[in-house]
């Protein structure tokens, strides 16, 4: 919810349980929330809602203070759970990734790792195999940013990414692993 504008992207994608905003605590529903905005409010009046066909949604563009343009929400049990509808996630991107967002950013937590409960792990590494996919099939992703918000998350983040760097030897620049940790200031660390 804090990027700071040399982190700024175009898009901010969060995961939900189908048709669920509920700002919770310790979710970044209930984050963005907490900052004032309301991804329930966005949710009644979307600039495109996929969820039948992607399991997504995107938001009209977000007013001035923040520094990403628009929500992507990817929601489990549409199409199945969220390890299986990652891939609908760049699915629903590519269009707008084409026309709308020039400079082809998007910052996401691990979705699905928080209260959806599946492993960051394995969260990571669908999202990293969907990524990839979609980026050497020509997708105009410059940049991913995965966020880990906590310090044992993130070394498991930093585990899954290293291991799937080394099966899959290939450069892997348009994949960008931080960690965010707020016991440090609320400064990101870098764990590429």
């Amino acid at each position: 919810t804090c990027l700071p504008p040399e982190h700024a992207a175009d898009v901010l994608v969060v995961s939900a349980f189908p048709n669920n905003y509920q700002p919770t605590p310790g979710s970044l529903i209930g984050a963005l929330d907490r900052a004032g905005l309301s991804v329930s409010s966005f949710s009644k009046d979307k600039q495109a809602d996929l969820r039948q066909e992607y399991s997504c949604w995107l938001s009209k563009q977000i007013k001035p203070g923040f520094n990403f343009r628009h929500i992507l929400c990817i929601e489990s049990g549409w199409r199945g759970s969220m390890p299986e509808v990652t891939y609908d996630l760049f699915r629903t991107l590519a269009p707008y990734l084409l026309t709308d967002f020039k400079t082809a950013a998007v910052a996401m937590p691990l979705i699905g790792a928080g209260n959806m409960r599946y492993p960051s792990k394995e969260m990571l590494e669908a999202i990293l195999r969907a990524g990839v996919s979609w980026i050497q099939r020509g997708l105009p992703l410059q940049l991913l940013k995965i966020v880990a918000y906590w310090d044992d998350t993130a070394q498991k983040a930093l585990a899954a990414f290293t291991s799937f760097k080394s099966k899959h030897q290939m450069p892997l620049e348009s994949v960008l692993l931080k960690a965010f940790v707020p016991s440090v200031a609320d400064q990101p660390e870098v764990l590429t």
